[in-house]
């Protein structure tokens, strides 16, 4: 079966949506607007955190932009899957990204073990909210937060 978990920034998310669902650690008060991340920034997020995938997407003048996984079939690890990263900039999705383009959301196609390091990393400066293409279940992780803390709240 083919699923989707997605990760942006809480504060881009339409937070009335999200009445009568399920949602881990939404604050009481919506977080104020901060800076979306660049593809770099979320690269260097994804691959400190050992994070590993297979990109659907390139970037200019960067020939490997994400680890790949050494053995798909037997990763138990921090794999992440097919991963996409959606720019602000709108443009062909056969057109390279740039690292300097703003990341409003990560998607990773039947992620493993690496959704929660990877929704840790990417909520290293600001809350994310993770879902999936469900939209029955969210958590929230904020800065700070480690992955362990959310073993007991993590659905996936």
């Amino acid at each position: 079966m083919s699923w989707w978990a997605l990760v942006m920034p809480l504060d881009r998310y339409p937070v009335d949506d999200l009445a009568g669902r399920r949602v881990h650690g939404l604050p009481a008060a919506p977080p104020p607007p901060s800076p979306l991340p660049t593809v770099a920034d979320v690269l260097a997020r994804l691959s400190a955190a050992g994070c590993h995938g297979e990109p659907w997407f390139s970037v200019d003048g960067v020939p490997d932009p994400l680890p790949r996984c050494p053995d798909p079939s037997t990763c138990d690890g921090l794999d992440l899957g097919e991963v996409r990263l959606h720019v602000v900039t709108a443009r062909d999705p056969q057109e390279p990204l740039h690292l300097d383009d703003n990341v409003e959301l990560v998607g990773m196609r039947k992620p493993r073990g690496g959704l929660r390091a990877a929704a840790v990393a990417l909520a290293a400066t600001s809350p994310q909210i993770v879902f999936d293409d469900n939209l029955d279940v969210f958590v929230v992780v904020h800065p700070g937060d480690r992955v362990e803390d959310l073993t007991d709240v993590w659905p996936w």
